[in-house]
């Protein structure tokens, strides 16, 4: 899992953890597709949250672009497939360069497949996402010396156990401190 991931996932950890109405899980990547006779994945998250199905695809890059061919066109399809039975299907685009920038947005499958007509481009740009789309806060998250998954909410977390993750439903403070 790379980093990114990492992190979202971290996020679905905790949520799963203190939150009664959450489930989900990360999809693991190889899942067989037999049609296609290769192992590729669905895309990287669902779950269910507040009666709300969610399907997400993680994406990073650390220019200030995002090419639009390294979303495959199976994982465009499965996404697809998602919101036109009425749900939440999204690519969480992550631009991330040490020292420089660190953000992450969210961007509806239906933006990501008409951004080649309307907008004639063939990749995304941070000032596209800042215009277009909405942007997800970077929250903390800490971890006591066992490792039990502890939302840092004034306590005096040592740095050491101290990780960042993604308010991807752009929670509340109030309803992140659960």
């Amino acid at each position: 899992m790379e980093l990114f991931e990492s992190e979202v996932n971290l996020f679905v950890e905790y949520m799963i953890k203190y939150d009664r109405l959450f489930i989900g899980d990360r999809v693991r990547d190889a899942t067989y597709l037999a049609s296609a006779k290769q192992k590729a994945s669905l895309f990287d998250f669902w779950f269910l949250y507040n009666g709300t199905f969610y399907a997400l695809e993680c994406k990073r890059t650390r220019a200030t672009s995002y090419p639009l061919s390294e979303i495959k066109s199976h994982q465009q399809d499965n996404l697809a497939r998602v919101y036109k039975q009425g749900h939440v299907a999204e690519v969480l685009l992550n631009f991330r360069a040490p020292r420089k920038w660190n953000r992450v947005f969210r961007a509806p499958i239906e933006y990501i497949l008409r951004v080649p007509e309307s907008l004639k481009k063939k990749s995304i740009n941070i000032k596209d996402c800042e215009r277009d789309l909405v942007e997800v806060a970077r929250v903390p998250i800490g971890y006591t010396p066992k490792g039990k998954i502890l939302y840092d909410k004034g306590q005096n977390v040592p740095r050491e156990y101290m990780k960042f993750s993604w308010n991807i439903l752009n929670l509340s403070e109030k309803e992140f401190q659960l």
